[in-house]
């Protein structure tokens, strides 16, 4: 059961099929009618979000860093109403991915047996 629990872990977070799923959500929205109206303080608050988020997943991660600017061209591309959205399901990742990649690495012990010491 865990070695599945880990396989499962490992396909769900994996960057590729992650930010693929993003990419088809941002796809998905419907954002036509909604009207994003924000304070001009939080304009500022959000720019520095995202610069962070560029810096951790788009220039720093190299695991990621394709996928993520795949996610967030496409939905300038396809959606632009819908990056707030995208933003923040990549603002997941952040802390999903590296809690799934410890857990998978903390499943391996338990799922393979450790080698018997020898008795000569």
């Amino acid at each position: 059961m865990l070695k599945d629990y880990q396989s499962v872990l490992k396909a769900i977070y994996e960057p590729a099929a992650y930010f693929r799923r993003v990419r088809e959500v941002g796809r998905e929205l419907d954002c036509s009618k909604r009207h994003f109206h924000q304070p001009l303080g939080h304009v500022g608050r959000d720019l520095r979000t995202f610069l962070r988020m560029a810096w951790r997943m788009g220039i720093r991660d190299r695991g990621v860093r394709r996928h993520w600017w795949r996610s967030m061209g496409d939905c300038l591309l396809h959606n632009p109403r819908a990056i707030r959205y995208v933003g923040a399901l990549s603002a997941l990742y952040l802390h999903m991915g590296p809690f799934a990649n410890q857990l998978i690495h903390g499943l391996a012990s338990k799922v393979e047996p450790a080698p018997e010491p020898s008795l000569t």
